[in-house]
């Protein structure tokens, strides 16, 4: 059994960081660099995103009863100029973590790497 911050950080969070930046880079047209300082992350780690080299289970977490209303909370915080781009992740994990979703996420993202291999 995995802990629920485990799932999170290593599945749910890199995830969300991936739809943030593309939604940066592809609807808004912010440039890597302005994305980088934007959510206080490495230019490197943006371009990895933008090239879905991290982040894999975008689809997963997208297809969540509710998320789509999460995400558009944190859009709407992270286009704004004295918005914290530090605490929006823990919106995601709180929602998920009160609607029991990190297992279900863990299984389903199991399920999927085994018939990968």
């Amino acid at each position: 059994m995995r802990a629920p911050c485990e799932v999170m950080s290593k599945y749910v969070l890199p995830s969300v960081r991936s739809l943030i930046v593309n939604y940066l880079y592809e609807e808004v047209g912010l440039s890597q660099l302005e994305i980088a300082r934007k959510l206080n992350i490495s230019q490197s780690t943006v371009s990895r995103y933008v090239n879905n080299e991290r982040g894999l289970y975008k689809e997963i977490i997208s297809s969540i009863p509710g998320f789509t209303e999460i995400m558009e909370k944190i859009k709407n915080e992270v286009m704004k100029e004295e918005g914290s781009s530090e605490n929006l992740l823990c919106i995601t994990c709180e929602y998920l973590r009160k609607n029991n979703y990190t297992d279900k996420i863990l299984d389903i993202i199991k399920e999927k790497n085994k018939k990968a291999s």
